[in-house]
């Protein structure tokens, strides 16, 4: 039976029930019994599991600091010209700070995809929710935020630092710019060691705040102003 289904009988038929939300599974304990619900496939699991685990293994022994300022987003030049994107950007930022070599590569291997390295660091700042129900209502509702969260933030907040670096526009890991842009932020990423793919921009069109950028839409409207 799926969850939202079993959760649903559940409270149809006033039935005593505690129900524990994660990133990775829907847990219910009814009557003594623990039935567990995975929400993702057994290769995600794993990889996430490995992170979460060299996440609180480096947490032990140091302090990462709390409430960064994270922009994520910077509406391009009318004048750019090329595209720069950062090859598993994230991936490489939790490498340099915490990550296992062998984990490391275990994620750049063909198995996994960018969105598996994503969900895998992303899950480092998921929470967990706990719902009480009484005779089907629900009478509390606790949230649990994860230790390890500020790790995420840290990273996220190194990478926009590396994309502000560009001196131009940009979404997440993928800068807009013009020529002269384009070559000192490559350089600068040479440095760092961080892998990116450069691609020429052949179409750029933009409606207010939506930009059309070689066949794909991005979205500027929640754009951060210093």
């Amino acid at each position: 039976m799926d969850s939202e289904i079993l959760e649903l009988n559940l409270i149809k038929n006033k039935k005593d029930f505690v129900l524990k939300i994660t990133n990775l599974n829907k847990i219910f304990f009814i009557e003594g019994k623990k039935y567990e619900y995975y929400l993702m496939p057994f290769r995600d699991f794993e990889l996430i599991k490995k992170v979460e685990k060299e996440a609180k293994e480096f947490l032990k022994n140091n302090i990462i600091p709390k409430n960064f300022k994270i922009n994520y987003i910077k509406k391009p030049d009318d004048d750019v010209s090329y595209k720069i994107d950062i090859k598993a950007a994230y991936w490489y930022a939790a490498g340099k700070l915490f990550l296992s070599q062998k984990t490391f590569e275990r994620g750049l291997q063909g198995r996994y995809s960018k969105n598996n390295r994503l969900v895998a660091l992303g899950s480092l700042a998921s929470k967990t929710i706990i719902k009480t129900y009484n005779k089907g209502i629900l009478v509390s509702e606790i949230i649990e935020k994860k230790e390890t969260e500020n790790i995420y933030y840290f990273i996220s907040s190194n990478i926009d630092t590396i994309m502000s670096m560009s001196r131009g526009g940009y979404w997440v890991d993928c800068a807009f710019l013009n020529e002269i842009q384009k070559n000192d932020f490559c350089d600068f990423l040479n440095e760092l060691k961080y892998k990116f793919t450069e691609e020429r921009i052949f179409q750029f069109k933009k409606n207010e705040n939506i930009f059309f950028i070689n066949k794909k839409v991005y979205n500027f409207e929640h754009e951060k102003t210093k």
